[in-house]
C-alpha cells in the first residue's frame, strides 16, 4: 500500500511477488514460505520504467505499506510475513519495520518485529500500514484475529485494530484503536502531530469508524471514535443499517480536513454503494455521506475488496479512483471528492481514467494520496492477465508523465507555536511556471527563499543538514546549500505565492532544485528567525 515520492525524484513502490518455487503442493511446505516475497521498486523516470531495488529480508511476506520520512530521503516499511513460523495446522504472521536509506539504497539496521504471532488462528496480525508526523513520529496500524498481542493496552477479544508508535528510539506497546466491539482493517494518515484512522466496526451490521491519536500527548483524541454515520439516539455509534464491508481509507488535505471512504451493500453478495464522508479540521463531526457510485455486485458485511483508493490529483484535491465488480474490475474511473459532493456528481457518468481490455486488470488498486509534496495522480494496480511469457499478471503504474515536489527536512518555530510551510502547488514541469505557497508566517512578516542544487555539503565543505546554532537558531536545520536567494514579504495572512519560471531546458529534467525559506520572527531565538521545511522539486 502506498506509492512514494523522494528528494532525489525517484518514485518507489511494493510488489508482492510469488516466484513459483513453491511446486509441491504441499501447504506447510518450507518453499511455500520462500516462494513469497515483498519486492521494493524505484523508477527514475516518473514511473515510466521501473527495477528491483531490493526485497524485504524475512521469508513468506504477503502486504506491506510504506512512506517518505519527512527528510525526504528515508522509507519506512512495514509488513507482515510468516518468516518460517507454523504450528502444524497452519501458517501465522507477525509484523515488521524497516527502514530503507535511499541515498545508499541500503537498509538501515536490523528489522524489528513490532507484533509476534504464535498460532495460526488467534494470535496472528497483519495487513499494516505506516504513517509519519511532520516532526518524525511513526505510526504503524495492524490487525489482530481472534486474539490480541503480547502487551497489548486495552480491552481483549477478537477482531481489533492496533496502533504502535515511535516516538525517539524506542516503539510503544501495542494500543487497541477500536471503542466499538471490533475494528477491522485500519487506514492511518498524519497531519502534523496526530495520526488519523479509520476502521470497520462492528455496530452498523457493520459501520464505520474514526479516531485521531494526538503524538504529543500519546493519547487518543478527546473526541473519542466517531461513527461515520451516527445514529441520532446514541451519537457514538453508527447507524444499525450502515452495512459497510471490511474496508475503508482516510486521507487529510494540508489544512487537516479529514475524508472518509467507505462502502456498503445491501445483502452480502449485492448493493453495493460507495460513499465518503468530509469532517471539516478540528470540527470532529462529519458531513452527511455522499454517495460517489454504484456496483451492484459489492457487497456488505466481511467481504474485502481492494478496488476503491483514496488519491492526491496534481492539484492537491482529492480523488476516489476505483473499479466495479459489475464489470468485473476492468475499467478505472475516478471522481474529484469536493466538501460538497463528487465531480463529476453521482448520477452523471465518471470519469474514466482508463478503459480496459479484459477481467482483473483492476482487481487490486493503491494510489498516492500524501499530501506534504506534489505529484501527479499515480495509482498502482494488479493486471492479472497474462503478460508475455508470465501466467501471474503483472503489477502496474497508472499516471503522467510529471515532475515532484517532496519535503526535504522539517520546519521549526523556536518558541513560538507556528511553523513556517513551504509547498509546491503542482508538480514542476520544464518551460512551465513553478508556483510555491508560504504559509504560517508573521503578518506582513520578511523571509528569504534561498535556492541549492546540493543537499550534501554547505559550500562544499559543511555537511548537511547542518543546524543553524552559530547564528542562534538551535533546532533549526539547513537542508540544503544555497547559490540564490529572493527576499519577500507575506501578507497579512502571513502567506505568499511566489513564481519561479522553469527554462525550457532538457539539461533541467530530472534534477533536484532545492528549497528553503529563512523566516524573521521577533523573539523566536536568539537570532530572531526560523526556517520553513526544505521543499525538493525535481521537473519533468
Amino acid at each position: 500500500k502506498g506509492i512514494a515520492a523522494t528528494s532525489d525524484g525517484r518514485l518507489w513502490s511494493l510488489v508482492y511477488f510469488e516466484d513459483g518455487s513453491w511446486n509441491d503442493n504441499i501447504a506447510l511446505s518450507p518453499k511455500r514460505d520462500l516462494a513469497r516475497h515483498m519486492l521494493l521498486c524505484a523508477s527514475n523516470d516518473a514511473g515510466q520504467t521501473w527495477s528491483r531495488v531490493t526485497e524485504a529480508r524475512t521469508t513468506g511476506e504477503a502486504y506491506g505499506s510504506l512512506v517518505v520520512d519527512p527528510d525526504g530521503r528515508t522509507l519506512h516499511i512495514a509488513w507482515y510475513a510468516w518468516n518460517g513460523n507454523k504450528t502444524s495446522v497452519g501458517w501465522f504472521n507477525s509484523v515488521f519495520y524497516a527502514a530503507f536509506d535511499t541515498r545508499t539504497d541500503t537498509w538501515i539496521g536490523n528489522d524489528t518485529m513490532l507484533v509476534q504471532g504464535f498460532d495460526e488462528s488467534n494470535q496472528t496480525f497483519s495487513i499494516p500500514d505506516i504513517a509519519i508526523t511532520e516532526s518524525g513520529v511513526l505510526g504503524v496500524v495492524f490487525a489482530c484475529a481472534r486474539g490480541v498481542p503480547n502487551g497489548w493496552v486495552g480491552g481483549t477479544g477478537a477482531w481489533h485494530s492496533g496502533l504502535l508508535w515511535k516516538k525517539g528510539t524506542n516503539w510503544s506497546a501495542p494500543h487497541r484503536i477500536n471503542d466499538d466491539s471490533s475494528g477491522v482493517q485500519a487506514s492511518i494518515v498524519a497531519h502534523g502531530d496526530d495520526f488519523h484512522m479509520c476502521y470497520r466496526v462492528t455496530t452498523g451490521g457493520y459501520g464505520v469508524a474514526y479516531r485521531r491519536f494526538d503524538t504529543v500527548t500519546a493519547s487518543f483524541g478527546a473526541e473519542g471514535e466517531l461513527p461515520v454515520v451516527p445514529d441520532a439516539s446514541n451519537p457514538k455509534r453508527n447507524v444499525s443499517t450502515l452495512h459497510a464491508n471490511n474496508a475503508s481509507h482516510v486521507a487529510v488535505d494540508r489544512d487537516g480536513n479529514v475524508t472518509v471512504l467507505y462502502a456498503t451493500g445491501t445483502s452480502s453478495s449485492g448493493g453495493g454503494k460507495l460513499f465518503y464522508v468530509y469532517q471539516k479540521a478540528g470540527s470532529y463531526t462529519f458531513s452527511a455521506p455522499m454517495q460517489i457510485d454504484d456496483d451492484s455486485a459489492m457487497g456488505w458485511g466481511n467481504s474485502t475488496y481492494r478496488f476503491f483508493e483514496l488519491a492526491r490529483s496534481s492539484g492537491g484535491g482529492l480523488t476516489a479512483v476505483y473499479s466495479k465488480l459489475t464489470e468485473q474490475n476492468q475499467n478505472l474511473y475516478m471522481r474529484l471528492l469536493q466538501p460538497s459532493g463528487p465531480v463529476p456528481p453521482y448520477g452523471q457518468s465518471a470519469l474514466t481514467l482508463q478503459a480496459g481490455t479484459a477481467k482483473d486488470q483492476f482487481q487490486q488498486l493503491s494510489a498516492h494520496a500524501d499530501h506534504r509534496g506534489s505529484a501527479e495522480q499515480y495509482v498502482q494496480h494488479s493486471d492479472l492477465r497474462p503478460f508475455a511469457t508470465f501466467t501471474g499478471g503483472s503489477a502496474r503504474l497508472f499516471g503522467q508523465l510529471a515532475g515532484v515536489a517532496v519535503h526535504h527536512g522539517s520546519s521549526c518555530a523556536g518558541s513560538k507555536t507556528f511553523f513556517p510551510r513551504l509547498t509546491a502547488v503542482s508538480p514542476p514541469a520544464i518551460g512551465m511556471t513553478l508556483q510555491m505557497d508560504l504559509a504560517r508566517h508573521p503578518a506582513n512578516g520578511p523571509g528569504v527563499l534561498f535556492l541549492g542544487f546540493d543537499d550534501t555539503k554547505l559550500f562544499g565543505a559543511i555537511p548537511l543538514p547542518f543546524e543553524l546554532v552559530p547564528l542562534g537558531l538551535p533546532k533549526c536545520y539547513l537542508t540544503q546549500d544555497i547559490a540564490l536567494s529572493l527576499a519577500y514579504a507575506t501578507n497579512a495572512s502571513g502567506e505568499l505565492r511566489v513564481q519561479i519560471p522553469i527554462p525550457n531546458n532538457s539539461s533541467l529534467v530530472g534534477v533536484p532544485l532545492y528549497w528553503q525559506s529563512y523566516v524573521v520572527v521577533a523573539g523566536a531565538n536568539a537570532g530572531n528567525a526560523v526556517l520553513s521545511n526544505g521543499l525538493s522539486t525535481v521537473a519533468r
